[in-house]
């Protein structure tokens, strides 16, 4: 349903489909020291390139949402208008044949056959006797603790980083959604309140994703239209500049430092 909405310009559709695909592989990577699997690796490389048409759509439809937003206070130049139009456009038409292709055809066959045989292992049989609990423990423990490492310091932190750091918190955020039945009867509090903060952190850093990939686009609408854009449109697509920035930093230090107070709640 996703792909045809989608295919249709639906920007919720295409939103819901990168979801997925992110906890695909959130999934798999947690379970990752238990599988060796060269079709796996295949199947990465063919997901990396449908998500590169997803993510192109998805910049524009932020892009969109937040200079319509601001359409009644701030001007407009027509050339930079039509630029846009055209790269929205060209970004969805990309994604309709991208998910209409024999490849694409050709991935989800492949994916699906790879889910139900289980992949190949090359671990032993008592690493795979281990009970779901124990290892996902671990595991959440592991994902936890090196994300509480990679946050510290947000505001000395590259635009890369903070990208990186982003895909951690997700990942981390679904793995606790995927496994943390088995643990919350006993502390669903401190799971509560672990999933709010990852969320904020989230929402925070996403913030600064969709402002600097709209500072990118901007700039590129610009080039391509050869006329500078006022400075209001500017601000409108990309925020209000530093402040904003510090703000959205400050919120997400914030909710990593309440998170590393709270107590896990898998041990």
């Amino acid at each position: 349903m996703n792909q045809t909405a989608a295919c249709a310009g639906d920007g919720d559709a295409l939103h819901q489909m990168r979801i997925a695909l992110m906890r695909l592989r959130t999934l798999v990577s947690f379970f990752s020291p238990l599988v060796s699997d060269l079709e796996w690796d295949r199947l990465k490389q063919e997901l990396r390139w449908l998500n590169g048409y997803l993510g192109a759509a998805r910049d524009m439809d932020v892009l969109m949402i937040r200079l319509e937003a601001n359409a009644d206070c701030v001007p407009e130049a027509a050339a930079l208008a039509k630029a846009r139009s055209r790269t929205w456009t060209h970004s969805h038409r990309r994604v309709t044949q991208a998910l209409k292709s024999q490849r694409h055809q050709r991935l989800i066959r492949n994916l699906s056959l790879w889910i139900e045989n289980g992949g190949q292992t090359t671990t032993t049989a008592k690493h795979r006797a281990e009970p779901i609990a124990a290892y996902s423990a671990r595991r959440l423990s592991r994902w936890h603790r090196k994300l509480l490492k990679k946050s510290r310091r947000l505001e000395h932190m590259s635009t890369e980083k903070l990208h990186r750091l982003r895909i951690a918190t997700k990942k981390l955020r679904y793995a606790i959604e995927f496994f943390g039945p088995l643990f919350s009867p006993k502390h669903p509090a401190r799971q509560k309140a672990i999933l709010k903060y990852l969320r904020k952190a989230q929402e925070s850093l996403g913030s600064l994703n969709d402002a600097e990939r709209a500072r990118s686009l901007t700039a590129s609408f610009q080039d391509s239209s050869h006329i500078v854009a006022p400075l209001e449109q500017k601000r409108a697509a990309v925020s209000d500049g530093g402040k904003h920035t510090k703000r959205l930093i400050d919120a997400a230090a914030a909710a990593y430092r309440k998170m590393a107070q709270t107590k896990p709640f898998w041990t």
